[in-house]
């Protein structure tokens, strides 16, 4: 091992839409986790990996922690408790606007009393574009004394301020040890799941509300013709007949217009030309040819 490369897991930590999601693509430059209003878009552990000098870091993005009203939410707090665990250092994130609320005190409470002190725990306060300076100077009080945390630092994910600071403290704070993944290496995550993530993220910007949280995208086929454009064929599962009708739209324009956004965005990804096929099934079909 050299002694001066250093290496560590930074999970990132909170409640649903403070926007964990949006740090993480921010702090690696790059549109790995998807992103939408809807509470719990992250439902799996995914990880983003970025080189400051000779640390290696790699951020946890995780599930948002909350009440556990439903067997859904007990499955995505618990993958997030989980990821704690392995955590070299933990992020709490909050959101500058609502500050300290009843949900990040438990979150608080339960580090507090379930995890060892020798694992480092940072606040990172986002949005700060939306709140004015007199707000986040109390929020920033009330952190350092109600949770003990000094490290406290300030970012607008959505505008890309305050990330050096994080950048350069987490660079010199994680242990000394040799890196675990290649050089410029961005996700340990397979490109099937993250393609298909994209493509579930714009189905719920386009749709909204209109369907539940187990809608289901997955990567069926990928061809590289010899243009060096690639195929990616995917199937996106629903519950029941009618949401087949809700994605597909009148006339096809719900789906066309999926298809043309998460193409422009795994474009983007991959930085290739991309041809993206949607069919919809029903999660039942699936049952059947498995």
């Amino acid at each position: 091992m050299e002694e001066s490369k250093r290496f560590g897991f930074t999970a990132l930590v909170g409640e649903p839409n403070v926007g964990k999601s949006s740090i993480l693509n921010a702090m690696i430059n790059k549109k790995l986790s998807i992103v939408s209003h809807k509470v719990q878009t992250t439902r799996f552990r995914l990880n983003g990996i970025m080189q400051v000098e000779k640390s290696q870091l790699v951020f946890i993005d995780t599930p948002g922690i909350c009440e556990t009203r439903s067997l859904r939410d007990r499955k995505y707090n618990k993958v997030a408790w989980r990821s704690i665990h392995e955590a070299n250092i933990v992020a709490l994130v909050l959101d500058a606007k609502n500050g300290i609320t009843e949900g990040a005190n438990t979150i608080i409470k339960r580090l507090r009393s379930n995890f060892s002190k020798a694992v480092n725990t940072i606040a990172i306060v986002n949005k700060i574009d939306l709140a004015d300076k007199l707000n986040i100077l109390l929020l920033s009080e009330k952190i350092s004394k109600d949770f003990g945390i000094e490290d406290i630092f300030y970012v607008s994910a959505k505008k890309r301020l305050g990330f050096d600071a994080l950048k350069g403290w987490l660079a010199s704070n994680v242990p000394q040890g040799d890196w675990l993944f290649e050089k410029d290496q961005l996700s340990d995550a397979p490109l099937n799941f993250i393609v298909s993530e994209i493509t579930r993220e714009k189905i719920f910007l386009r749709l909204h509300d209109e369907l539940p949280y187990d809608i289901e995208v997955k990567t069926r086929e990928w061809k590289n013709p010899k243009d060096e454009s690639c195929m990616i064929f995917q199937d996106i599962f629903v519950e029941r007949a009618s949401q087949k009708g809700i994605v597909l739209g009148k006339n096809g324009e719900a789906i066309k217009s999926i298809s043309i956004n998460a193409r422009e965005d795994i474009s983007k990804f991959l930085s290739k030309k991309v041809h993206l096929f949607l069919r919809v099934k029903l999660k039942k079909k699936m049952s059947r040819e498995q």
